[in-house]
């Protein structure tokens, strides 16, 4: 699938991947439009968000 795709050319390149998100990630990758609960979460935490 697309995300396991994603997940592991994330780990190939050394970052890691959660499921799911806090305060203290660093980034948000997203191809919704902000309908979410992760996506608003992010804006309001000001993580950057990656589509």
């Amino acid at each position: 699938t697309e995300r396991a795709r994603l997940r592991y050319m994330i780990r190939a390149l050394g970052g890691k991947y959660s499921g799911h998100l806090s305060k203290w990630h660093t980034h948000l990758l997203a191809r919704e439009n902000g309908k979410t609960n992760k996506f608003k979460k992010a804006f309001e935490w000001s993580i950057p968000i990656v589509n």
